[in-house]
């Protein structure tokens, strides 16, 4: 399920920044929220610590994206000729 939503927002995002409509990265931000809530579910029912650094890592990595994601997007419309 995490897999498919990630794919999800990178799709939305790639789309956004190739039709020059930042605005539609505005879909992609509620997936964001799923993807944590899975991460979290995950790192509950985890016992092994290798496994649950591992999956803080990719939390790291989805909020990091998250926080790049409406300024690359914002940029999708420059003209940067």
């Amino acid at each position: 399920m995490i897999l498919e939503e990630v794919d999800t927002i990178r799709l939305i995002t790639f789309k956004s920044q190739a039709l020059r409509q930042p605005e539609l990265t505005q879909t992609a931000l509620p997936l964001f929220a799923k993807v944590e809530t899975q991460l979290k579910t995950l790192v509950a029912e985890t016992t092994q610590e290798i496994n649950i650094r591992e999956l803080n890592t990719i939390a790291k990595a989805a909020e990091d994206y998250k926080g790049i994601v409406p300024i690359s997007t914002s940029r999708a419309g420059l003209d940067l000729r």
